[in-house]
């Protein structure tokens, strides 16, 4: 990108991978719980994670230290749909869940 005859290299999103926050969730629709696994970025980090229904309730929330795969409660749901938050040091992520009996 050059601007006035000052040139400098362009800034895109791909420059930023070190700091994606890619979790894998599974099983989805789930029962009892879920699991959480997060990459070896972000091992060792402190995570948020919160449980909500559609409309904004909170039913559940807790906070684990990153590393290797996390599981989440779910079996105190009743069977719906719901938005897992999680949040890490530097970035967020809302993946909508389905629990089922």
């Amino acid at each position: 990108m050059c601007i006035r005859d000052s040139c400098s290299p362009a800034v895109s999103v791909n420059d930023f991978s070190e700091n994606e926050f890619k979790v894998e969730i599974y099983p989805n629709p789930a029962s009892t719980e879920i699991y959480l696994q997060f990459p070896a970025a972000h091992e060792g980090k402190s995570i948020q994670w919160s449980i909500k229904s559609m409309n904004g309730y909170t039913y559940s929330l807790g906070e684990f230290i990153s590393g290797g795969i996390t599981k989440v409660p779910v079996d105190n749901l009743p069977a719906g749909i719901y938005v897992l938050g999680i949040e890490g040091p530097v970035n967020q992520q809302f993946i909508k869940i389905m629990k089922q009996n």
